[in-house]
């Protein structure tokens, strides 16, 4: 349980107290219980920033997935076994979102309370044309001659190829971005962030109308 004072964590073993993000007693190295409320970086003992070292991201869920296992209390009393499951369910989450950048994002953002200023599923205004003129190959092909229809499919594929281009560029601008926002004064951060929402929403567009254009087209790059 945790007191509603302090935000402590009291042992059921010992009733010691310890403070989240604490994982285990400090008095008798029992499993603590779950708290009511830290985030991922914390649970996962490393620093609240976009940027991660990927490698120390995956040794820590090692280790603590080795800590949490179930298995290991099968024989302990009914709190502690409550605890491991909830560790370790908590921890398969929090390793999900932290090794996948746009959902590392997006959680930080919310973590923080950042509100986007920007449009939702808007095209991007350097890709209107393009859209445009792959929207026109679609719709030729459905009345084309087999002769039109392969060299058009060509075009639609080279099309796809370099949105898939685009989309590379932006996962790489994206993980720039996060180096950037980490190392920027707190003052300049949330200009960061719009532009880290403005490359997500840029790259799951690209990624929809690519899968959307593949799937109608029959055409892959």
């Amino acid at each position: 349980m945790t007191t509603e004072t302090t935000g402590q964590l009291l042992c059921s073993c010992c009733g010691g107290a310890s403070s989240p993000p604490q994982h285990f007693c400090a008095t008798c190295e029992h499993i603590l219980p779950m708290p009511d409320r830290v985030s991922y970086f914390e649970f996962m003992e490393l620093p609240i920033q976009l940027s991660l070292d990927a490698r120390l991201l995956q040794q820590t869920f090692y280790r603590l997935s080795r800590q949490f296992h179930p298995d290991y209390y099968q024989n302990r009393p009914g709190p502690e076994q409550k605890a491991a499951l909830e560790r370790s369910a908590a921890l398969n989450r929090a390793y999900d979102t932290l090794q996948d950048t746009v959902k590392r994002v997006e959680y930080y953002m919310k973590l923080v309370g950042f509100v986007s200023k920007g449009k939702k599923n808007q095209v991007p205004p350097d890709l209107m044309m393009e859209i445009l003129d792959l929207q026109e190959k679609l719709d030729d092909q459905q009345s084309a001659s087999p002769e039109q229809k392969l060299a058009l499919a060509r075009e639609i594929g080279a099309a796809i190829a370099g949105m898939r281009e685009k989309l590379e560029e932006a996962s790489a601008k994206l993980e720039d971005l996060c180096v950037q926002h980490d190392q920027a004064d707190l003052a300049d951060r949330a200009a960061f962030l719009q532009q880290l929402r403005d490359t997500i929403d840029r790259s799951n567009y690209l990624r929809r109308i690519i899968q959307n254009t593949e799937s109608v087209s029959g055409t892959s790059s």
